[in-house]
């Protein structure tokens, strides 16, 4: 008995499950995003009707999963060397699950089968096949740079920056009366990830939390935190 609760100490150690459980609920977001809109609810329901308003409040409410990745990803890699083993288990995964995916679509939609779409599942980052992995590896890929300049900003060159930064992705935007006049895409852009990622770095370096709290108590703060923040980037 001692010994299993021994092991589960160092399991929750050995990883954030307060993060792990943050990751659980950004997914079944994501998932939650991509039936109302790809799967045709909201493109079904009646504009005005109150199932519309219903799917469009839950959509807002949901759009805020791809960000708490990013935000997470710049909190635990801020401090961490960089590893290009960590890059090639991305474009692996990602394009094993692009193979995977795209045969099923020859097997059952043949009029899929054509030469641009072979060689994209095998080259889906190169082809911004799935804009995350496409963004999120190239992040990845300047993270040490972004690493060093999250180590070399203090608090209020830190604020400073955010400041710019919130005029860009937030006020410009408004102000072109939606129109992507810096070519954003609505947060599908790598840009908007390194944002999330300094965000991240920043909560890591800089939070302060008052002493006594114990670490799941500040990770129940920190995602808590998450949300209004990586939701309101975005909800202007």
């Amino acid at each position: 008995m001692e010994e299993s609760s021994e092991a589960a100490t160092v399991f929750a150690e050995s990883r954030n499950l307060g993060l792990d459980a943050l990751r659980a609920i950004s997914m079944f977001f994501v998932i939650c995003q991509h039936i109302i809109g790809q799967g045709g609810l909201i493109g079904n329901a009646a504009e005005g009707s109150g199932k519309y308003f219903l799917l469009s409040f839950l959509q807002i409410l949901v759009y805020c999963a791809v960000d708490i990745y990013g935000i997470i990803t710049g909190y635990l890699l801020c401090d961490k060397k960089f590893r290009l083993s960590r890059l090639v288990k991305i474009w692996l995964t990602t394009v094993f699950w692009s193979v995977a995916v795209s045969c099923c679509f020859f097997i059952f939609a043949p009029e899929s089968r054509t030469f641009e779409e072979a060689v994209s599942m095998f080259l889906p980052i190169l082809r911004g096949r799935y804009w995350f992995f496409t963004a999120y590896f190239v992040v990845m890929l300047v993270s040490p740079a972004l690493n060093v300049l999250i180590h070399s900003l203090n608090r209020r060159q830190f604020h400073l920056l955010f400041a710019a930064l919130f005029v860009i992705f937030g006020v410009v935007p408004v102000g072109s009366l939606g129109y992507d006049v810096l070519r954003i895409s609505t947060g599908h852009h790598f840009s908007w990830m390194v944002v999330l990622y300094l965000i991240g770095g920043y909560i890591k370096i800089y939070s302060t939390p008052p002493c006594g709290w114990t670490s799941s108590e500040k990770t129940r703060i920190l995602a808590a935190g998450l949300f209004p923040v990586c939701w309101g980037a975005f909800a202007i």
